[in-house]
C-alpha cells in the first residue's frame, strides 16, 4: 500500500444555492477562488473563449484601468481567465488569487471576495473603450490559437482527434479558429456573458490557509442567488460515445518540419468505475510513461525506430494515444510494432516491479499538482467532471489497489482505430 499525505482537507458546502468545494491547507499564503462552467464545444466556442477573457477586464462599474487599481489595492491580487478542453466540452474558468488575511495586518478577504462576485453581478460591456478592448483581446486569443497550431505535438493530437471523430465536437479546440475569432461581434460577446452569469448554480472552488467559516458567510452575502438548477451533470468515461470505426484509418499531413510526428489512437474497453479508470491510466503509464516504459525500451532503445515515444490516456475520451518522433520511413514499421507489443501485454506476464514503478510515477505526477493552488483546483475540478474521486488520498487508495490482472484486463480492451502522421513536405513528392 502506498501512503502519502497532502495536507489538503476537502469539504463541500452550499452557498447561496451554489456548490462550493473548499480546500483548506496551510501550504500557501494565498487564497484562490475559482469559477467553472462546462458547455459543449460548438460553433460558439470562440465567442465564449473571448467573452470569459473580457469578463475579468471590466466589471463592478470599473473599466480595465479601474479593475487594475482595485487589484493593486488588494496587495497585488490577480485575475485569470481561460478556456480548457475536456473531451467534447469547453471548460470556462475564472480565478482570483489574493493574500490570505492570516498573513496580513489589514484584512482584505471580504473586499477580495466582493470583487470576485462583481464579475457576475455587475459585468461591464458598455463603456467608451469596450470595442478597442475587445479588439485587443481578439488579437490575444488569435495569438493563443496560432501558438497552439505551432506546437507540433498539440497539433498532431488535434489532427488525430479530427480524424477519429470527424464532424464531432471532440475535434474542436477550446479557443475555436482564427476565422471565428475575427468575425465575433460585440452583441455576441454581451449575450455570451449574460448566458454565463445566468447559468447557475455556479461550480465554485476555493483553496488556501483559511477555515471555511471565515469566508462562507461572506460569499453567502455577496454571491447572487442561484435562480435555477440547470448545471453540468457529472459522467463517467463509459458514457462518452466512442468511435464506430470498422477498420483503422491513417492520414498523412505534410508540413514544414524536419522530423515526422506520429499519433496513433486505441479505443479502450469499458471504463465504468474508478477501479477500471485507474487500471487504464496505469496501463498508459506502463506503456509510455517515461524512459523505463515498455514503448521507450522496445521501440526506441532495442529497435531504434524513433527518437522519442510516449503514451497517455485521455481521461475525457477514454482513448489511449501513442505519440512518436521519428523518420518518415519508419512510420509503417512503428505502427505494426505497436500492435504487436499491445498484444504481448495480454499474453505475457506483467512484472510486479514494473507495475509498482508505474504507480509511484503516476502518483508523483498527482502529488505535484498539489504544489500550486491553481493546479490543485483544476485537478479537483477535472476529477469532478468525470465523476472520479477528488481527494489525492482517495486516488492513492484506488491506484494502490490495481493488480497485474487489472492491467491485463485493460489491455484486452485495446483496439487500434487510426492514426495521423505529420511528414516533412519534401516527402510529398517521394
Amino acid at each position: 500500500m502506498l501512503h502519502h499525505k497532502t495536507d489538503l482537507h476537502l469539504s463541500v458546502h452550499q452557498v447561496a444555492g451554489h456548490q462550493l468545494t473548499a480546500v483548506h491547507t496551510n501550504k500557501f499564503k494565498t487564497m484562490t477562488i475559482a469559477w467553472y462552467m462546462e458547455r459543449p464545444l460548438d460553433a460558439l466556442t470562440s465567442v465564449y473563449a473571448l467573452a470569459v477573457r473580457l469578463m475579468v477586464r471590466a466589471f463592478g462599474g470599473d473599466d480595465p484601468m479601474g479593475v487594475n487599481r482595485r487589484l493593486q489595492g488588494l496587495y497585488g491580487a490577480y485575475l485569470q481567465a481561460d478556456a480548457v478542453k475536456y473531451g467534447d466540452l469547453q471548460s470556462l474558468q475564472l480565478k482570483l488569487t489574493f493574500v490570505s488575511d492570516l498573513h496580513l495586518k489589514h484584512s482584505i478577504g471580504r473586499e477580495a471576495l466582493t470583487c470576485f462576485s462583481e464579475i457576475f453581478t455587475s459585468p461591464v460591456t458598455a463603456f467608451a473603450g469596450f470595442e478597442q478592448l475587445m479588439h485587443l483581446e481578439k488579437n490575444n486569443l488569435t495569438s493563443a490559437i496560432v501558438q497552439r497550431d505551432q506546437d507540433r505535438s498539440a497539433k498532431t493530437y488535434d489532427s488525430l482527434l479530427d480524424s477519429l471523430f470527424p464532424n464531432e465536437s471532440y475535434s474542436r479546440t477550446p479557443f475555436g479558429s482564427v476565422t471565428d475569432v475575427q468575425g465575433i461581434e460585440v452583441e455576441q460577446v454581451a449575450q455570451a456573458i449574460n448566458t454565463m452569469i445566468s447559468s447557475t448554480p455556479y461550480n465554485l472552488k476555493i483553496i488556501g490557509d483559511m477555515l471555511p467559516e471565515n469566508y462562507l458567510s461572506v460569499l453567502s452575502e455577496v454571491l447572487p442567488m442561484a435562480v435555477h438548477s440547470q448545471s453540468y451533470q457529472r459522467k463517467l468515461l463509459s458514457t462518452m460515445p466512442q468511435t464506430a470505426h470498422i477498420s483503422p484509418s491513417f492520414l498523412v499531413e505534410y508540413h514544414k518540419i524536419e522530423q515526422a510526428k506520429l499519433a496513433v489512437g486505441f479505443e479502450m474497453g469499458s471504463i465504468s468505475s474508478p477501479e477500471s479508470y485507474y487500471a487504464a491510466i496505469l496501463l498508459g503509464h506502463m506503456l509510455g510513461g517515461g524512459p523505463s516504459a515498455l514503448l521507450f525500451q522496445e521501440v526506441r532503445e532495442k529497435r531504434g525506430l524513433c527518437y522519442a515515444i510516449h503514451a497517455r490516456v485521455d481521461k475525457f475520451l477514454g482513448i489511449l494515444t501513442v505519440h512518436a518522433g521519428l523518420q518518415f520511413e519508419k512510420v509503417e514499421e512503428v505502427k505494426w510494432v505497436l500492435e504487436d507489443l499491445l498484444k504481448m501485454l495480454v499474453v505475457d506476464e506483467i512484472d510486479d516491479i514494473d507495475l509498482e514503478r508505474s504507480k509511484k510515477m503516476l502518483l508523483g505526477s498527482y502529488f505535484s499538482m498539489a504544489d500550486t493552488p491553481v493546479g490543485c483546483l483544476n485537478f479537483i475540478h477535472s476529477q469532478w467532471v468525470c465523476g472520479l474521486p477528488e481527494s489525492i488520498e482517495e486516488v492513492v487508495a484506488y491506484v494502490s489497489q490495481v493488480q497485474t490482472a487489472d492491467i491485463k484486463s485493460a489491455a484486452q480492451g485495446l483496439r487500434l482505430i487510426g492514426g495521423v502522421t505529420f511528414a516533412p513536405k519534401e516527402k510529398h513528392h517521394d
